[in-house]
């Protein structure tokens, strides 16, 4: 229920009669902290809310990414802050390079993280914060740097990536790889590959054990955002309204989904379904195996995680909005706005949310006290197999004259690498799915 509120101003040559209309109880002001009691309305527990150390005065939070449980926050006058994601707890929290100078997003492995300010790399312990090294970068960085094993891979303007090993070796200078067009995005760092796309509408891959290129893939208008995978296929989407899986390999195409518009987003696979959200708004769940669409759901703006049986988006105004996993029906709405950083979670079912003043909060469901993982499995790699020592066969006696060859003699000659490797599938019988 709403409460009028009345008042009376005067106001030039006459008295005019103000109503005001106070906000209905149980909605929360733009990026405000959500009240627990109205959160498990929705099915949701808060499982914990932050304030970072910003001065909310004259500093915005610009920035925030999950990397093995930490959830990392960057304001746009050099500071970073480190937080436990499970329980909010502040893990560190310092200043890096020039407050006046651009500062990305952090990356980071296992035990390193890594962030850019202006042209100089800094490399920090990740759970301690204790600093490790700093170094002079060839460019200015266009997005936050990826960090595999063993080393850091930094996106330069002019199409170039610099890749810098985590150990410092003074007699090896940094290597660099280039590509037609800027990428804006980190670059995806998978178990045999580094893999990013360009503005020029190209795909990229190198191996991340000797830098070697891979692939060169062409995509049907730019990519601007970040890239996906599950073995062995990356998943990436374009202007042109196109998202692709390509084999990290070789590049070879799986399939082609054609969303209508452009995708701007990065798409996001959790297991089997590929999450797309075209610019112009509306999500659909693609099936990874084959491009096929499950469902489409209009006036969806932006996906921020999953569980098994939930998707949680928010709309074209803003608001959170949760969705049916298994048809894409509206299941619920909640009047959440205001909140300048969502987190596009691809890792688990939890959802951050945070606004500029630095508050973050993070919600799940409540009967999942431990978050749904979503790290994809390694590639199988297939046994190499040594065949047995047998006898040479007779070498057949070709025919005089290839010409007098009968049909079923060049059937039976027919080159190895042209026999199909198994039999056709039956007709309407489904597509092998590679995910299995």
């Amino acid at each position: 229920m709403r409460r009028l509120l009345c008042g009376w101003v005067l106001c030039g040559l006459g008295l005019f009669s103000l109503t005001f209309v106070a906000p209905a109880w149980g909605q929360v002001a733009p990026g405000g902290l959500v009240p627990e009691t109205m959160a498990a309305r929705h099915g949701l527990t808060r499982a914990w809310f932050a304030q970072t150390e910003i001065n909310a005065q004259f500093s915005r939070l610009r920035a925030i990414s999950l990397h093995y449980g930490t959830l990392f926050a960057v304001s746009d006058q050099a500071h970073v802050q480190a937080f436990d994601a499970e329980t909010g707890k502040s893990l560190w929290s310092l200043t890096v390079g020039n407050l006046k100078y651009p500062t990305t997003g952090v990356g980071a492995n296992a035990t390193t993280a890594a962030v850019c300010n202006g042209t100089t790399l800094y490399l920090f312990d990740r759970a301690s914060g204790r600093a490790l090294d700093e170094r002079d970068l060839g460019g200015v960085p266009t997005a936050e740097p990826a960090v595999s094993d063993d080393s850091i891979y930094v996106p330069l303007s002019k199409g170039l990536i610099e890749i810098q090993k985590i150990q410092r070796d003074p007699n090896r200078a940094a290597a660099v790889a280039g590509s037609a067009g800027q990428t804006f995005k980190s670059p995806l760092v998978t178990y045999d590959s580094v893999v990013w796309g360009s503005d020029a509408g190209y795909v990229f891959s190198i191996s991340n054990a000797n830098n070697a290129s891979r692939f060169q893939a062409e995509t049907f208008g730019a990519v601007m955002g970040g890239l996906s995978y599950r073995p062995p296929y990356v998943f990436a989407g374009s202007l042109g309204g196109y998202v692709y899986a390509f084999h990290e390999a070789n590049g070879k195409v799986l399939w082609r989904f054609t969303a209508g518009d452009p995708v701007r987003e990065m798409p996001v696979v959790l297991g089997d379904a590929v999450y797309v959200v075209p610019e112009t708004g509306g999500i659909f769940r693609v099936k990874a195996a084959t491009g096929l669409e499950q469902w489409h759901t209009p006036f969806v703006k932006h996906f921020l995680s999953a569980s098994k049986t939930r998707v949680y988006c928010t709309d074209a105004v803003d608001r959170f909005t949760i969705l049916d996993a298994a048809n894409g029906a509206r299941i619920d709405t909640l009047p959440l706005t205001g909140y300048s950083l969502k987190l596009e979670n691809q890792l688990n079912d939890r959802i951050y949310l945070a606004d500029g003043k630095g508050l973050i909060q993070c919600f799940h469901e409540p009967e999942l006290k431990e978050p749904l993982m979503y790290v994809p499995p390694k590639p199988v790699k297939a046994a190499v197999v040594v065949p047995a020592k047998t006898k040479p066969a007779k070498e057949a006696k070709a025919p005089a004259d290839a010409a007098d060859a009968k049909p079923d003699a060049m059937k039976a000659n027919k080159p190895e690498a042209m026999k199909a490797d198994k039999p056709a599938p039956a007709k309407g019988a489904p597509p092998v799915d590679p995910f299995k």
